[in-house]
């Protein structure tokens, strides 16, 4: 949250500058699975059983699209995913 909240504000800062007819990816342009951010959260609690649901990707069918670069040229992100996700259970603790 913190990393992507800094990205879109630096676009906001650039907003003048950057080209508008470009997309805008707040990633880490790394590929993860949604059963990865399970587990890593799951990892972070006690007595959390993953069940995987049997239903295929009936929506987008699998498609990865590569996210546009362009981005990096104004914010790069600096917070590793696991970290983000604990940050995240640490805020919503207090």
């Amino acid at each position: 949250a913190r990393d992507c909240s800094r990205g879109l504000l630096t676009l906001n800062e650039k907003y003048d500058i950057i080209d508008k007819q470009k997309e805008f990816h707040i990633t880490s342009f790394e590929w993860v699975k949604i059963i990865d951010v399970a587990e890593i959260i799951a990892s972070k609690f006690k007595n959390v059983k993953i069940i995987p649901s049997p239903c295929k990707d009936n929506i987008q069918k699998d498609t990865r699209n590569e996210a546009d670069k362009y981005v990096l040229e104004f914010w790069k992100p600096e917070i590793l995913l696991e970290d983000g996700i604990q940050d995240i259970i640490e805020c919503l603790k207090r």
